[in-house]
C-alpha cells in the first residue's frame, strides 16, 4: 500500500501560520552563541578581522561617530582620515556594502556640517567681540514662549532661513499683541542681532565651541513681525497642551514638573536645584525622553494593539505610526528619535517573524541620525543616550555572570521550567528580577559615565547606588501615568483616580530619593593623572575584549576617547586669573602657583537660579579644583554673592573673607547660614592694611578702612558699593587691581591714602563699568594696559558708561568686556599680563 498523499493546506491555515506569532522570539544579542565553527586544516582556528565580528550597522556608527569627534576636536582632516580608514575595513570585511556605502556619504555629510559650522561659530564671534547689530530678516520656528506682566510674551526661536552665520541659531525676543504665541509656529521676522558670545562652558572639553545645536545665541532687537504660519500639524500642538493640562490637574502643582519632564521631555519648569540633583546623581537620563520612555509606551501600544486581534503587520504599522506621533510630540530630539527608530525595527522584525539584532538596530538608528541631522553627535543626549544602550548590550552579560557567581552561570528573571511556586521559589524569582535590574542599570551607567565625564569634567559614583533605586520608580511611574491619562481621557475617573494616586506616589518617591542622595553624595573630580589612568585602563580593556567580545572593545575605545576628551593637560605653573561670564554681575577665579584657587564673588542669582550654580561650580568642577582656599565676596550686593551659597555647599571652601556686615540682603543671610561639604567656611574680615599671600603672589587689602564700613547693618547711610574689599595682588612683573564696585568716593580716598602705590597693569573695572566709577585721577595713578570690565549683555543700567570707556582709552588702556567675549583669562608670564578669550578644544585661545 502506498502511503497517503499529503493533504494541501487549505487557505485558512495558511493564514493561521502566517499570523501565528514566534514562541519566544528572542533577540539575537541575547541568545545562546551560535557553536563555533571547526578550525581549518592545519590547526591554526582563523582569526577574522573585528569588522565581522561585529553588525555592520553598529561598525558603521562607530567609524561615524571617530569621525565626528576627530574632525570637530581635532581638524576636519583627521576625521576624513578615520572615515576613510574605517570604510576601508568595512569595505573589505565583505559584509554588506550597502553600509559602507551608506557610512561614506553619511561621514562626507557629517565633516561638511562640521566644517561649516565652525566657520559660522567663528564668524559669530568676531560679530559678538565687534559688538555690531547686524540687520537681519529671517523664518523662525518657535521652540518657546512664556507669558510676562501686561500681555507680553518673551518668546524664542530657532531661525529656519537666515543669512550665515545666523542660520541655525536660537533667537529671543519679547512679543505683544495679536494672537498669542506658539510653539512650532513659523514666523517671518526682521529686526537687528544682539549677538551673545559662543555659549561655551568655562573650562569645559565637549562639547567644542561653536558645534553644539544651542552654542549660537541672539537677541533680536526691534522685532516686527512680517508673516505667521501655523505649526505644520497642529494637531500635535493641541495634543501637547491637553496633555500639560491634564498633567497639571491629575499631579497638582509639586509633581507636574517631573511629570511632564518624564513623559513630555521639557525640563524648563522643573527647578534648577531638582536638576543639579539628578544630575550630581548621575540620573539626568531619567530626565530625557529616551529608550526608557519609549519602550513602555511602545509596550503598552503592543499589549493594547495585539488585545485588538489584529494580524502582526497591521499591529506593526500601527505602534510604528503611534510611536512616531510621540516622537514628534516631545519635538524630535536625538534620544528620542534613536528609540522610535530601534523600537520600529523590532516592531517589523517580530512581524516579519525574524531575529532581532539589537547592535544592528542601534546601529541602524545612530546612522540614520547622523546622515539626517550630523550635528547632533554633539549633542549630550544623544551620546547619553547611545551610550546607556551600548553599555547594556556590552556588559549586561558579563555583569550577569560575575553577580551570579560564575562563569557559566546567568541571572535570568523568570521561572525557569519545573520550578515551584513555594515562597523560596517566589523569593528566589524576585531576587532574581531585583538582581537583573541592578546588572541593566550598572552596565547603562557604565556606558554613560564616561560621556558625563567628558562633558561635564567630574564623575557621580553615586549614580551606581541611586540608578538602582531611581531606574525602578521611574520605569513603575511612566506607565501608571500613561494608563492614568488613557483612563482621564476615556472619562473612566474610577480607573483614573487610584492610577494618578499610584504615579503621582512613585514619582514623589522618585523625587525625595533623588534629592535625599543629591544632599549626601559630592561629585568626584580626578585630576589629570586620574584621567590619564582611566583612559589607559580602558584601552588595555578594549585590546584584551578585541577578539572575544568586539562590541565591548568599541565601546571601551569610545570611553577612552570621551576621557581623553574630558583630561585637561596638566595646568603650567604660573599665576592665572578667570573672569567668568556670569552675565551682570562678578565672579572671579584666581589659580596660583602653588595650585591654590581662590573666588572673588560669585555671581548674581534670579528667579531661575543663580549663576554660582550654573557657571562657577560647573567650571570649578572641570578645572579640578577639589577646594576654595578663600571665598572673598566684596560687598553683599545680589549680583555679586547670589551664587555664593551654592558654591558653599557645593565645593569645601576653607575660609570666608568680607569687608563686613553692610547691608541686609536675602543672598549675602543665605551664605551666612550656608553650610557646605564639610561645615560652614571660617569667616574673616578683610580692612585695609591686611596682607594675604598664596604661592607666592603678594595680596592686599586696600579698602574698606575705618569708618567705611557700617556697623549697623541698618543705618543706610553710605552705599555699600563705597565699602567693596579692594585688592591689590603682585607677583613678578604682574600686578592686579580688584576693586568690587567701588565708586568715586572710594577711589578719591585710595588717592589720597596710597598715591602711586595703586599702580597696576592689569584692572578690574569698578561697578561693571559705570560712570560714577573709574575717575581720571584714579586712572591716572593705577595707569593700567589692561581693563576687564564684568557686564550683562545688553543691561538695564547701561554698563559700561561711554564716558566711562572714553576715560580709560584716554589712559591708554585696552578694554576687555565679557558681555562680547564671553569668559576672559589673564595669564602672568615674565613680560606681564597675556590676555585671552575662551578658545576651541587643543586650539590655542585668541590674545586679545
Amino acid at each position: 500500500m502506498g502511503a497517503p498523499a499529503s493533504r494541501a493546506p487549505t487557505p485558512a491555515a495558511r493564514r493561521r501560520t502566517r499570523s501565528a506569532p514566534r514562541r519566544n522570539p528572542i533577540p539575537e544579542a541575547l541568545s545562546p552563541p551560535a557553536a563555533p565553527r571547526p578550525d581549518p586544516p592545519g590547526g591554526t582556528p582563523a582569526r577574522r578581522p573585528v569588522a565581522t565580528r561585529i553588525a555592520p550597522a553598529a561598525f558603521a556608527a562607530a567609524v561615524l561617530i571617530g569621525t565626528g569627534l576627530a574632525a570637530g576636536c581635532l581638524r576636519p582632516l583627521a576625521g576624513v582620515a578615520v572615515l576613510i580608514t574605517g570604510t576601508a575595513a568595512l569595505w573589505k570585511s565583505g559584509r554588506p556594502r550597502l553600509w559602507a556605502a551608506a557610512c561614506l556619504l553619511a561621514g562626507v555629510r557629517l565633516v561638511m556640517a562640521v566644517e561649516g559650522a565652525e566657520g559660522d561659530g567663528r564668524a559669530w564671534a568676531r560679530i559678538a567681540a565687534g559688538g555690531g547689530e547686524p540687520a537681519v530678516r529671517a523664518l523662525v520656528r518657535l521652540t518657546a514662549v512664556r507669558p510676562l506682566e501686561g500681555g507680553r510674551w518673551s518668546v524664542r526661536g530657532q531661525a529656519l532661513e537666515c543669512p550665515r552665520p545666523c542660520a541655525g541659531a536660537t533667537l529671543a525676543w519679547s512679543w505683544s499683541g495679536g494672537p498669542a504665541p506658539r510653539v512650532d509656529e513659523r514666523w517671518r521676522i526682521r529686526g537687528r542681532l544682539a549677538v551673545e558670545p559662543l555659549r561655551v562652558s568655562p573650562g569645559s572639553r565637549f562639547p567644542p565651541p561653536g558645534l553644539a545645536p544651542p552654542s549660537r545665541r541672539a537677541r533680536l532687537l526691534d522685532a516686527r513681525v512680517e508673516t505667521r504660519r501655523p505649526p505644520p500639524a497642529p494637531i500635535l500642538s493641541t495634543a501637547e497642551r491637553h496633555l500639560r493640562e491634564r498633567i497639571e490637574a491629575r499631579f497638582g502643582s509639586a509633581l507636574a514638573p517631573l511629570a511632564i519632564a518624564l513623559l513630555l521631555g521639557d525640563r524648563l519648569a522643573l527647578g534648577p536645584a531638582l536638576v543639579d540633583a539628578f544630575t550630581t546623581t548621575g540620573t539626568l537620563h531619567i530626565l530625557s525622553v529616551s529608550g526608557l520612555h519609549v519602550g513602555f509606551l511602545a509596550g503598552l501600544l503592543a499589549f493594547a494593539l495585539r488585545l485588538t486581534g489584529a494580524s502582526p503587520v497591521r499591529q506593526a504599522a500601527a505602534a510604528t505610526a503611534l510611536v512616531a506621533v510621540y516622537a514628534a510630540l516631545v519635538g524630535g530630539r536625538p534620544p528620542v528619535v534613536r528609540s522610535a527608530i530601534m523600537a520600529g525595527v523590532v516592531f517589523w522584525s517580530r512581524a516579519g517573524e525574524r531575529r532581532v539584532s539589537v547592535w544592528q538596530a542601534w546601529g541602524s538608528a545612530a546612522v540614520a541620525i547622523l546622515a539626517w541631522r550630523p550635528l547632533d553627535l554633539f549633542d549630550l543626549g544623544f551620546l547619553l543616550s547611545f551610550g546607556a544602550l551600548a553599555g547594556l548590550l556590552a556588559f549586561s552579560e558579563s555583569l550577569g555572570r560575575l553577580l551570579a557567581g560564575g562563569p557559566g552561570q546567568t541571572l535570568r528573571a523568570g521561572p525557569a521550567a519545573g520550578a515551584g511556586t513555594g515562597p523560596a521559589e517566589r523569593a528566589g524569582r524576585l531576587l532574581a528580577v531585583l538582581s537583573g535590574g541592578l546588572v541593566a542599570t550598572t552596565a547603562a551607567s557604565a556606558g554613560t559615565l564616561p560621556l558625563q565625564a567628558a562633558a561635564f569634567g567630574w564623575i557621580a559614583p553615586a549614580g551606581f547606588l541611586v540608578n538602582p533605586i531611581a531606574v525602578p520608580l521611574a520605569a513603575a511611574g511612566l506607565p501608571l501615568a500613561w494608563l492614568a491619562l488613557a483612563a482621564d481621557a476615556l472619562g473612566l475617573e474610577l480607573l483614573a483616580a487610584p492610577l494618578s494616586t499610584a504615579a503621582a506616589t512613585t514619582l514623589a518617591a522618585l523625587q525625595a530619593t533623588v534629592a535625599f542622595a543629591a544632599e549626601r553624595a559630592p561629585v568626584w573630580v580626578p585630576g589629570p593623572a586620574g584621567w590619564a589612568a582611566g583612559t589607559a585602563a580602558l584601552l588595555v580593556a578594549g585590546a584584551r575584549l578585541a577578539r572575544r567580545r568586539p562590541g565591548a572593545a568599541f565601546l571601551a575605545a569610545g570611553a577612552a576617547l570621551a576621557l581623553l576628551l574630558a583630561a585637561r593637560p596638566p595646568d603650567r605653573p604660573g599665576w592665572e586669573v578667570v573672569w567668568l561670564d556670569v552675565g551682570q554681575g562678578d565672579a572671579i577665579v584666581l589659580h596660583f602657583p602653588d595650585g591654590g584657587t581662590w573666588l572673588v564673588d560669585a555671581g548674581p542669582a534670579d528667579p531661575f537660579g543663580d549663576t554660582g550654580r550654573r557657571v562657577v561650580l560647573p567650571y570649578l568642577r572641570r578645572r579640578a579644583v577639589r577646594a576654595l582656599e578663600w571665598l572673598i565676596t566684596t560687598h553683599p550686593d545680589l549680583d555679586h554673592v547670589g551664587g555664593a551659597a551654592s558654591v558653599v555647599q557645593g565645593i569645601p571652601v576653607r575660609r570666608w573673607g568680607s569687608g563686613g556686615a553692610v547691608a541686609e540682603v536675602d543672598a549675602y543671610l543665605g551664605l551666612l547660614a550656608a553650610r557646605g561639604l564639610r561645615g560652614p567656611p571660617r569667616a574673616v574680615v578683610l580692612t585695609a592694611g591686611r596682607h594675604l599671600d598664596q604661592g607666592g603672589v603678594r595680596v592686599d587689602v586696600l579698602h574698606p578702612g575705618p569708618g567705611w564700613v557700617e556697623a549697623d547693618p541698618y543705618a543706610e547711610r553710605r552705599p555699600a558699593n563705597e565699602a567693596s574689599v579692594v585688592l591689590l595682588l603682585s607677583y613678578g612683573a604682574c600686578r592686579l587691581l580688584l576693586t568690587g564696585d567701588l565708586g568715586a568716593p572710594g577711589e578719591t580716598a585710595l588717592v589720597a591714602t596710597l598715591g602711586d602705590s595703586l599702580e597696576a597693569t592689569l584692572l578690574h573695572m569698578g561697578h561693571h563699568g559705570s560712570n560714577g566709577s573709574s575717575t581720571a585721577a584714579f586712572l591716572a595713578r593705577v595707569e593700567p594696559r589692561d581693563a576687564i570690565v564684568s557686564v550683562g549683555r545688553r543691561n538695564l543700567y547701561g554698563h559700561p558708561h561711554p564716558d566711562a570707556l572714553a576715560r580709560l582709552a584716554a589712559a591708554g588702556a585696552r578694554v576687555h568686556r565679557t558681555d562680547r567675549l564671553g569668559t576672559i583669562t589673564a595669564r602672568c608670564r615674565a613680560d606681564g599680563w597675556h590676555v585671552r578669550s575662551a578658545g576651541p578644544y587643543l586650539e590655542a585661545a585668541p590674545e586679545l
